[in-house]
């Protein structure tokens, strides 16, 4: 699902006409009882990338060099590391109304962020908060009751033991027993 670059390097918004957001349902009922991993589950790879920008900041398990390039040169280095990350055009309810039912979530804490503001990463850290992301998830499931979505929650960089029970405590309260 990812997105094309014009040659200003900012991703086109693509339109989609929610032709497949409930693709699931509509299966043939021979298909209702094959478990899902005999399914092609279409995914999005780092589903979160959508929403980097220039401002967000490069993540800290990155290469010295690269947090060194950042600190010396950020109007070279910036460009280059976004350029590398976003993968992704589609914001993501868009990207569930396209089909989407498996979401790459690279979850993090970045240090100097608030003690319970967990982010998305992949080499910079994202805007967007887990918490309303994943609220964001459930509200759309909730106007798609007969759709499955797979959240591959991984990286949980920066996340001591503490956020990793909040984290499940917000999924828990989230999606309750979705």
């Amino acid at each position: 699902m990812g997105g094309q670059v014009s040659a200003s390097n900012s991703f086109s918004r693509l339109h989609c006409r929610n032709a497949n957001e409930d693709w699931m349902s509509a299966l043939c009922p021979r298909l209702w009882d094959v478990p899902l991993h005999h399914l092609s589950i279409p995914g999005s790879h780092d589903t979160m990338t959508y929403c980097l920008n220039k401002k967000s900041p490069i993540s800290h398990e990155e290469s010295r060099l690269l947090q060194l390039l950042n600190k010396a040169l950020p109007c070279i280095t910036r460009p280059v590391v976004l350029k590398w990350s976003v993968t992704q055009a589609l914001d993501v309810t868009e990207q569930l109304d396209a089909g989407v039912r498996y979401l790459d979530l690279r979850i993090a804490h970045m240090l100097e962020g608030s003690e319970k503001n967990l982010h998305f990463v992949h080499m910079v850290y994202t805007t967007a908060l887990v918490e309303d992301t994943l609220t964001e998830i459930s509200e759309w499931l909730e106007r798609h009751p007969r759709e499955v979505v797979i959240l591959a929650c991984r990286n949980f960089e920066g996340l001591s033991e503490d956020l990793h029970e909040y984290l499940v405590a917000c999924i828990k309260n989230i999606f309750g027993d979705m």
